[in-house]
């Protein structure tokens, strides 16, 4: 089976959008599905590093990956331009998050960004412009 055809079927068998988070740092990843699972109807899935995003992103075809800037194996943009060279997924939106120290000058402009530590608005806001308003808890 195909990707398209497993984007196809994904969206026959659920409206709830999913979304992966992508973080070394347990507190900030329990703190992230935690935040999405409370404000959201969206599914979410946590992996610990580039690697695993790599095995099990093509496999979900999830609406949104947010990933830390620095995983164990790799940084947020390595994985943001590993990802996006699956033709595929080279639409998959990314929201990267970055703290000031480490702003880099050629961040991918596919991809979206918020400065850590965030502001939960700001991360939820986020979420809802790339997912559409259709996410909330009813």
């Amino acid at each position: 089976m195909g990707q398209q055809q497993g984007f196809a079927q994904k969206a026959q068998r659920t409206s709830r959008k999913e979304i992966v988070i992508v973080e070394r740092d347990d507190a900030i990843a329990d703190f992230l599905q935690e935040v999405v699972w409370q404000a959201t109807s969206c599914k979410v899935f946590r992996v610990s590093t580039g690697e695993q995003a790599l095995r099990i992103v093509p496999q979900l075809c999830p609406d949104l990956l947010i990933i830390g800037f620095q995983l164990t194996d790799m940084t947020g943009i390595a994985l943001h331009e590993r990802l996006h060279a699956i033709e595929e997924l080279s639409s998959l939106p990314m929201l990267l998050l970055r703290t000031h120290q480490l702003w880099v000058h050629n961040e991918p402009t596919s991809c979206f960004s918020i400065e850590h530590p965030f502001d939960v608005d700001v991360l939820l806001q986020t979420i809802a412009v790339v997912l559409g308003d259709d996410i909330w808890m009813a």
